[in-house]
């Protein structure tokens, strides 16, 4: 029963990421860390659809991590690669069809509100040793260094996000 809940807590946690990124950041253009705000950076120069780059992108970076790093350091970042990139059409789709208006007219209220979900849901994946896979595997690999945990990336995706917000 416990590895059930552990399970269902992960894909929880993927889906709230997924729902903070539809709802919250995309909307307003706010840009997250990780695979997901390069991805967002990207689209504004290139025609293509997030979610299938963010996969493809936290595909390459989980073999990647594979080829150096082994399954044992890796295999608990499947999950969330493959998950998080999938519940975003998910979510898109359900809203559309539903009708649903979540829309928040005020950005600052969006990122707080964004921040704490995706925060949440992150933290329902790391509780568990989980990861939502992309960076978080160049980090095992120390390609970033420990202690920034991504920082370079969102340094870049902040120097662009001014020009991407226009």
């Amino acid at each position: 029963m416990k590895i059930i809940k552990k399970y269902l807590e992960v894909c929880l946690g993927c889906f709230l990421c997924a729902f903070a990124y539809v709802v919250f950041f995309k909307p307003y253009n706010i840009v997250p860390g990780g695979v997901t705000g390069i991805s967002m950076i990207f689209s504004k120069y290139y025609q293509f659809i997030n979610y299938i780059f963010i996969l493809f992108v936290s595909i390459i970076t989980l073999v990647i991590g594979f080829v150096f790093l082994g399954y044992k350091d890796v295999h608990r970042s499947i999950l969330g690669t493959f998950l998080y990139p999938l519940f975003i059409p998910l979510i898109v789709f359900i809203i559309d069809k539903t009708g649903l208006n979540l829309e928040i007219e005020n950005a600052i209220l969006a990122t707080t509100f964004g921040s704490f979900v995706f925060g949440y849901g992150l933290g329902l994946s790391l509780k568990h040793n989980f990861s939502s896979g992309g960076t978080s595997i160049l980090n095992k690999l120390q390609l970033i260094a420990d202690g920034q945990d991504n920082n370079g990336f969102y340094n870049i995706q902040l120097a662009d996000s001014n020009e991407y917000a226009k």
